[in-house]
């Protein structure tokens, strides 16, 4: 290979790179969307379970909380979906919508404090807290106001 074509060769294989690199961190991020759908549908529930639990009388405020809390995160783990699909298809509503979404179970993962395994608690809050991160990184944000990205069908 001459040196010219040399020369030549290496941004086009730095692209590549870059390409590939951008596509593996939005792939786990779609997965990572999804996980969290999965987890926000389990903890569900347990709120719902809340109705039923021997120390939580029927029909008391705090089994009303329980109704609610679960119909909130089962709005929010599809919702989730939604997004998870998005950021797979690179469509332009999945930014502001990861972000909208990861902060809600945020906010519900918090509020569940106590409920469920500790551990998965724990694992729930760091994938959410490092999806946050990451979306809110300016190269995934540019990747989604990119003329390239996906118009809204």
């Amino acid at each position: 290979m001459t040196q010219t074509a040399e020369v030549q060769a290496r941004p086009i294989a730095h692209a590549t790179a870059q390409a590939t690199e951008r596509a593996t961190g939005l792939t786990l991020l779609a997965l990572a969307a999804a996980v969290i759908g999965i987890a926000l549908l389990l903890w569900a529930g347990t709120w719902f379970a809340l109705y039923g639990a021997n120390d939580i009388v029927a029909g008391s405020r705090l089994a009303a909380v329980g109704r609610v809390m679960g119909l909130i995160m089962v709005v929010v783990g599809v919702l989730a979906f939604v997004l998870a699909h998005g950021l797979w298809e690179l469509r332009s509503w999945a930014w502001p919508l990861g972000v909208a979404v990861v902060i809600a179970a945020l906010a519900l993962t918090v509020l569940s404090a106590g409920r469920g395994s500790p551990m998965a608690h724990s694992l729930s809050l760091a994938l959410e807290v490092a999806t946050l991160w990451y979306l809110l990184t300016p190269r995934i944000h540019d990747a989604f106001r990119a003329e390239g990205a996906a118009t809204p069908d």
